[in-house]
C-alpha cells in the first residue's frame, strides 16, 4: 500500500519534472531560434534584392526560351523558397518585437508555420501597416512565384510529350 503510494507520487514528481523540461526547452528554442532572426536580419533585405534582380533579369527571359524554361522553373522554385525563408524569420522578428517570446511560442506551437498569422495579427493590432503590407507582399511572393514555376514545369512536361507523340 505504502509502496504503491511511493510509485504515485514518484511517477508524479518524474512528470512534473519533463513538463517543466520541455517547457525549459521550448523557452530555449525560441530565445535561440530569435536571436539567430535577429543575426540574420541585415542579411535579408540584400538576399531578397539579389533574388528578386536574378528572378527578373535571368528567370524571366530563360523562361521565356524553350530550351531554357526547365532551368527557369528550378530557379523560380528555389526563389519561392529563399521568399519563404525570408517571410518567416521577418515574421518571427516582427511577433517577437510586438508580443514577446509567448507569441513566438504559440506561433512555433502552431506546427512553425503559424509564425506568419501570429506576425499579422501583431502587425494588425498595432496598426504597423508597412509591417502588415510587407508580409503580405511576401506571402504573395511566395505563391506566386511558387505557381510561376509550377506552371512553367507543366508547360516543359506539356512540350517534352509533345515532341516525344510527334516523333
Amino acid at each position: 500500500m505504502i509502496k504503491d503510494k511511493i510509485k504515485g507520487l514518484g511517477s508524479g514528481v518524474i512528470g512534473i519534472a519533463i513538463l517543466f523540461g520541455l517547457i525549459f526547452l521550448a523557452v530555449i528554442f525560441t530565445k535561440g531560434i530569435t536571436w539567430f532572426g535577429g543575426f540574420i536580419s541585415p542579411l535579408m533585405p540584400p538576399i531578397f534584392f539579389t533574388t528578386a534582380l536574378v528572378s527578373i533579369f535571368v528567370l524571366i527571359p530563360m523562361g521565356l526560351l524553350k530550351r531554357t524554361r526547365g532551368y527557369a522553373a528550378i530557379g523560380f522554385l528555389i526563389s519561392s523558397y529563399i521568399y519563404g525563408v525570408i517571410l518567416w524569420f521577418s515574421s518571427l522578428l516582427i511577433t517577437y518585437d510586438y508580443w514577446g517570446g509567448v507569441g513566438v511560442a504559440i506561433g512555433l506551437f502552431l506546427m512553425g508555420i503559424g509564425i506568419v498569422p501570429i506576425s499579422l495579427l501583431a502587425t494588425l493590432f498595432q496598426a504597423d501597416w508597412d509591417g502588415l503590407g510587407t508580409t503580405v507582399l511576401l506571402i504573395i511572393l511566395v505563391y506566386g512565384v511558387r505557381l510561376l514555376a509550377v506552371w512553367l514545369g507543366n508547360k516543359v512536361d506539356a512540350e517534352a510529350a509533345n515532341v516525344v507523340d510527334m516523333e
